[in-house]
């Protein structure tokens, strides 16, 4: 790409990202490039004969220092993360796939989401019933762990994303 460098670098650190979802991410990350809390495609390219793109590098504070943090560093961090939340489904794009390990609060205390292999985008000529045919399209998108509880009571009941040997300890009919 040519012109400036993002940032103010001189030289930038990026991150390569080759994945299986190059097709679905680097056009959303590009529609959603006036968000401050998307990171801007540097550059894309192939390795290996394999789709891939670049990022500025984050040097990011941990999930984990966060939650011990101040309560303003704190509120400055779910803050980020809704206005990126709000700006993505005021552009047509959800997600379906947050979590602490998607969203890096950088150490200039700047929030970026991360990982769009997931998303999913709405239909320019959609109609009211869009939310129906994200939720039944989404079912088993995203990281299991972090399902909408609706999502997660559903997938346990049905045991259709359970391992056969996990079945036994899982009762679905306590779940409220």
């Amino acid at each position: 790409m040519a012109g400036p460098l993002p940032f103010g670098a001189d030289k930038l650190k990026v991150v390569i990202k080759i994945d299986e979802h190059y097709d679905m991410e680097v056009p959303t990350l590009l529609a959603l490039k006036k968000s401050p809390h998307v990171l801007p495609v540097v550059d894309t390219g192939f390795v290996d004969h394999v789709p891939a793109f670049m990022t500025p590098h984050v040097d990011q504070i941990s999930f984990v220092d966060i939650c011990k943090a101040e309560p303003s560093l704190q509120f400055r961090f779910v803050s980020h993360l809704l206005q990126s939340v709000c700006f993505m489904h005021d552009h047509g794009v959800v997600h379906c796939d947050i979590k602490p390990d998607n969203f890096l609060f950088s150490t200039d205390q700047k929030g970026y989401l991360i990982d769009f292999g997931s998303v999913m985008t709405k239909p320019a000529c959609s109609d009211e019933n869009w939310a129906i045919q994200l939720k039944s399209a989404s079912e088993y998108r995203g990281t299991h762990g972090y399902f909408p509880p609706e999502m997660f009571k559903e997938c346990l009941a049905t045991r259709s994303v359970i391992p056969e040997v996990q079945r036994a300890p899982y009762e679905t009919s306590k779940l409220t």
